[in-house]
Order: structure tokens, then C-alpha cells, then sequence
């Protein structure tokens, strides 16, 4: 397999390097580095400062940085066609006078003596991470200029609450060892181990091997490891020397090593962690160890050639990343096989694949750090049971026709929840992706009569029904106006208000309608019975919006209840918005498929 590292690759990598040096995130050992990184502490040469550079602020980090074209292959098109785009939100300028030495931390020689040679000059950032970065994946030269700005922040001792807690066994999940502070990471990774969470309730036989992302205490990976632990996989989490992933993609094999047990191997890892993942699934020893690539907010650009490789992939990536851009992912499908699997999740960014903090150049999420770990967790034992089971396929496609009903759903239960015998005026259901601008929104009516409806779709991950997606919509959160505010107006009900239980069946009875005669048999041969329990009433927005849809199994019966908030019109209350609510958390068309097609 070929391991041609582009200088847009390099970038990249470099700037997620350099990004988590600069943050919370941390790096748990920083004093090993691997053998084949080249430094050197003599004075650069001015001579090559000269010439034909680009000027750029590295839109992860803040710094600047300036690339020297060196090599004879550079003509003046080609310099201009690089420096347009040195990130792909980043425009650099092209300058002649090349870059300057005073405050530079050092230096990254790239294809030394070959026509596409490049000097890049740094100004900020650890020399030690960015030599081992410049030597491997590189293959480049570091020359240090005597300064730097100082080493990676760490989490020694002081993890995040979530990533402490997790770092330690439960009643369903063994952790060995459990870590709680830095001096038990470093000695994992002397030991060339890696902290594992097995499940309490079976005998795994599927494994997943984890890589950090760059500077991250692999502990802050843990809550995600307990869920997908929890769904019946063994993982194990491998920290690294110096806090890189890359250039230590080998001790796989020591994991693999200690667990002949496991019959099916994955490897993946999030952000430069998955370029090392995929770094060791592409060598060809690895085709008779692994068995499938889970990348975490990670993608790949002519780093391993893996488009014709006979292995099964996974893309799990956030909507709102900063620093694995949607655009990014999409462009660069190529470097990955044709069949691979990719999942977005709606609202969630780079750093909360992990619990380690923020991250500069990092997209603002619009979901909780919780919520995108339970989603990653999910969505990676799905894959996994999927490869397991021989089962790697396409969702159904009437869970898209259960999406597709979403933001009508809303409107549907506002006719529900109003009950009117006239009808509603016209409805505008309006989605709030953001839960916090959601909770600010109210329902209203315009000047032009019309309805607005707010909505949040609230996603949920599943690793049980392989044929479903992993991520789908568990709830629907809506915003209605109540009877008694449309009879204020003038309009006649057409009997009691409506409920949300109403608005449940009626989900129900849509999945239903999408069952086959040889699935509805099977429906009624099950056994099974759904009722609809009496809305579960709050009367503040707080408590509303803490509770949720409970689907409860007890013996053959399905109970389902929903969290409900009424306020009366005529409610005497400082802002009359507050007035004439009826809020509904609903059980969605495609949660309700789900049990159809799954009794």
C-alpha cells in the first residue's frame, strides 16, 4: 500500500496537531518521542528564507505560518494555485521576499532535494509535537530555531467530572485499570497497553481498538467507551507517547496479542487518531486482524490507499465541526472504499467526540456533550454488530418515509392538540436544530394569522435493529397553541383538547399502515400490545423539558407516555406569549416503525 502524504494533508494534520496543543485538551505523556523523528537544534539557514513563500494564519491555531517553495518543480501557477487555498476556509498571500526567521519556532523540510520541495516556517506550537508531526507522517526534516512557545497543555490529574467518572468500573462495565490520575496513563503506555472496558453481562467477541486524537487524554474518550462497552463490544483505549497517534499504529498488535478471545477486530479513532487507524488497516499484515475502520470526525487525503482495500468503513462526523468540516468529509470519499458507511450527527462537533474541553476552530455545537456521545457510541456498535452479523445494508427505506414526516408531525398534533371544528388557519412549523434556542422559542401567531409551530427533533442512537438507521429521530418536540387561545379568537371546538397520547396513536397507527400482510401477521402473532398512557403533566417549562417519551416493556405490553405542558389563556401572567400553551414531547413516526417492523 502507498503512503503518499500531500502537503494539504500535512496541513491539516498539522493544524489539528497544533490545535489541541492549544487547548484544555491534553497530552498525558509528552517526554517519549518515536525514534524516527529528525531535530536538530542549529541555526536555520537564512539563505533559504528567501524566495517564493506563502503568508497564512492557520485558522485552527491563530498563528502564523509561511510555507518557502524550494524545489525547481514550483513554477509560478503552481505557487499561486497552493497559496490560494492553504485551508480550505484560508486564503494565503503570495509574497517574494520569503518568510521571516525572528519569533519562528522551527522549521518542517518537506521532499527534501525533489522538485516539490517546501520549507514551512512556524510560529507557534510545541517543537516537540511538531517534530514528531514534520518526521512522521511526513517523512520531513524539523530543524528547531532554539525558541518555542511552549510544551502542550496537560490533563494530568484533572479530568473532566464525566471522563473521571467513566474512567472507572460499573455494575455492567469492568474498566482495567482504572485510571485515575496521569502517573497510570503513563504507565499503560510504557507498557504498550491500553485501558479496556469489557461488558459484565457476555463474553465479547468483537473488539474495538481506539486511537486519540492529537494531545488528548485517552481518558476523555471513556464515557463513549462505557456505551459501546454497555452494547456488548470490548474496547480498548490506546494511549500514546507524546500524545500522537500517527507513528504508533503497531501497538494494535500487542492489543490483539493479549485477546485471543476476540474473534472480530475494529480500529478507528477520532480526528488524527483515525488517520492512524487507518494508517494501520492499510498495511497488509493488518487484512487478516481487522475486520472494519470506525473514523471519528477523521477523513483521509492521499494518506493510505484504501478505496480498492476489502474492508469495511465507517464516517462518523458532526454537523457543526470546525476542524473536519462537513466539506471536507464529502470531498474526500475518494480516499475511502465505495461501499463506505457514513453518518452525520446533526449538531454535533469536533472536541465532544470526546469530553476534554474546547477546541480552537472548532464549530459552536447545538447539542449537549451527552447527547453526541450517546449518538458516536450508538452508531459505532451498530457497525460493529452489523459486521458481525454479516448484515452491512441500507436502512429500510420507510424509516426516510418516517423522516420525511417530521415537520408535518407538528403541524399534525397542533390540529390534534386544538381540536377545532372549523379547522386551523394556515400552520408554519419552524425547526429549531439548537436545543437552547429551542427552550427561548414560543408558538405564535402572525399578523398574517398564521401558526407558527417551533419543533426540535430530538435524535437518538440505536445499535439493536440493523436494518434501521443508527441515528434517528426517538422524539419530537413541539410547541403548540392551545384550544382556549384559538376558542379566544372566535373558533368553535369540536369537542374536549386534544393530547399528546392522541398524537401517539396516531404515529402508531402510520407505522402500521407501513407494515406487509406477512408483517402484520407477524405483528399479531407476537403477542405484543400498545397502549397509551395519560400525558405525563408539568407545570413549568423547566420540568417540561426534563422529562421525555417513556416507552416502557412489561411483559407483552408497550406502555407509552409522553412529558405535557398546558397553560391556560386566560393565565394571568406578565407576558401573554406565556399564555395558551399545550407543549408536547411525541414518539415519532420512525421510533414507532421501529417497534412495528421489531416486536
Amino acid at each position: 500500500m502507498r503512503r503518499n502524504w500531500s502537503i494539504s494533508a500535512l496541513l491539516v494534520m498539522g493544524a489539528l496537531v497544533a490545535a489541541s496543543c492549544g487547548t484544555d485538551a491534553a497530552d498525558t505523556v509528552t517526554s517519549t518521542l518515536p525514534s524516527t523523528t529528525t531535530s536538530t537544534t542549529l541555526p536555520l539557514v537564512t539563505g533559504e528564507s528567501g524566495g517564493a513563500a506563502c503568508q497564512y494564519t492557520n485558522p485552527f491555531t491563530g498563528d502564523s505560518e509561511c510555507r518557502r517553495y524550494v524545489g525547481e518543480g514550483w513554477s509560478d501557477a503552481s505557487r499561486a494555485d497552493d497559496c490560494a487555498a492553504p485551508f480550505s476556509s484560508v486564503e494565503g498571500t503570495l509574497v517574494s521576499n520569503g518568510c521571516e526567521l525572528e519569533d519562528s519556532v522551527g522549521t518542517c523540510r518537506i521532499e527534501a532535494g525533489q522538485p516539490g520541495e517546501t520549507l514551512t516556517f512556524y510560529y507557534g506550537g510545541d517543537t516537540a509535537m511538531l517534530s514528531q508531526f514534520c518526521a512522521n507522517p511526513g517523512g520531513g526534516v524539523w530543524a528547531d530555531s532554539g525558541e518555542s512557545a511552549g510544551a502542550p497543555s496537560s490533563m494530568g490529574d484533572d479530568v473532566p467530572p464525566e471522563a473521571a467518572a467513566a474512567a472507572i468500573g460499573t455494575a455492567t462495565v469492568a474498566v482495567k485499570p482504572e485510571c485515575t490520575d496521569a502517573s497510570c496513563i503513563a504507565s499503560v503506555v510504557e507498557a504498550r497497553g491500553a485501558v479496556e472496558f469489557t461488558p459484565r453481562s457476555q463474553a465479547p467477541r468483537t473488539g474495538l481498538i481506539l486511537f486519540p486524537g492529537a494531545s488528548v487524554d485517552i481518558r476523555a474518550y471513556a464515557p463513549l467507551a462505557h456505551l459501546i462497552a454497555d452494547s456488548g463490544h470490548f474496547v480498548a483505549l490506546v494511549p500514546v507517547p507524546g500524545g500522537l497517534s500517527l507513528g504508533n499504529e503497531d501497538r494494535v498488535d500487542d492489543v490483539v496479542a493479549a485477546h485471543p478471545e476476540i474473534n472480530t477486530w475494529f480500529v478507528g479513532g477520532h480526528s488524527l487518531g483515525g488517520v492512524a487507524a487507518a494508517t494501520y488497516a492499510a498495511n497488509e499484515r493488518a487484512e487478516s486482524i481487522v475486520s472494519g475502520l470506525v473514523l471519528w470526525a477523521s477523513y483521509l487525503d492521499d494518506m493510505a490507499d484504501l478505496p480498492d482495500i476489502e474492508l469495511a468503513v465507517t464516517s462518523i462526523y458532526g454537523s457543526e465541526d470546525g476542524l473536519t468540516t462537513v466539506a471536507e468529509v464529502e470531498a474526500n470519499r475518494g480516499y475511502l472504499p465505495a461501499e463506505t458507511r457514513y453518518v452525520a450527527i446533526e449538531g454535533g462537533n469536533h472536541a465532544q467526540f470526546g469530553f476534554y474541553g474546547t477546541q480552537d476552530g472548532d464549530g459552536a455545537p447545538l447539542i449537549s456533550p451527552e447527547a453526541q456521545a450517546q449518538l458516536a457510541a450508538k452508531a459505532t456498535a451498530h457497525f460493529m454488530a452489523s459486521i458481525e452479523a454479516g448484515l452491512l445494508q441500507a436502512p429500510d427505506a420507510r424509516y426516510a418515509a418516517a423522516a420525511d414526516l417530521e415537520g408535518s408531525w407538528c403541524e399534525r398534533s397542533q390540529e390534534i392538540m386544538a381540536n377545532l371544528a372549523s379547522g386551523l388557519p394556515e400552520v408554519s412549523v419552524d425547526e429549531f436544530r439548537a436545543e437552547n434556542e429551542f427552550v427561548e422559542s414560543k408558538p405564535l401567531v402572525d399578523d398574517e394569522g398564521v401558526v407558527h409551530v417551533p419543533m426540535h427533533p430530538f435524535q437518538i442512537g440505536q445499535h439493536t435493529v440493523l436494518d434501521a438507521p443508527p441515528i434517528l429521530t426517538g422524539e419530537l418536540w413541539c410547541k403548540h397553541k392551545s384550544q382556549d387561545f384559538f376558542a379566544a379568537q372566535g373558533a368553535t371546538p369540536a369537542g374536549d383538547p386534544g393530547s399528546c397520547a392522541k398524537a401517539n396513536r396516531a404515529a402508531w397507527e402510520w407505522a402500521l399502515t407501513q407494515l406487509t400482510e406477512a408483517e402484520r401477521r407477524f405483528w399479531e402473532s407476537s403477542g405484543r400490545e400498545v397502549e397509551f398512557a395519560l400525558d405525563i403533566d408539568h407545570d413549568a417549562g423547566p420540568a417540561w423539558l426534563a422529562g421525555a417519551v417513556d416507552v416502557v416493556r412489561d411483559g407483552p405490553t408497550v406502555t407509552i407516555s409522553s412529558s405535557r405542558l398546558v397553560v391556560a389563556a386566560d393565565a394571568d401572567l406578565d407576558d401573554p406569549r406565556n399564555t395558551g400553551l399545550a407543549y408536547c414531547k411525541l414518539w415519532t413516526p420512525a421510533d414507532a416503525l421501529r417497534l412495528a417492523l421489531n416486536p
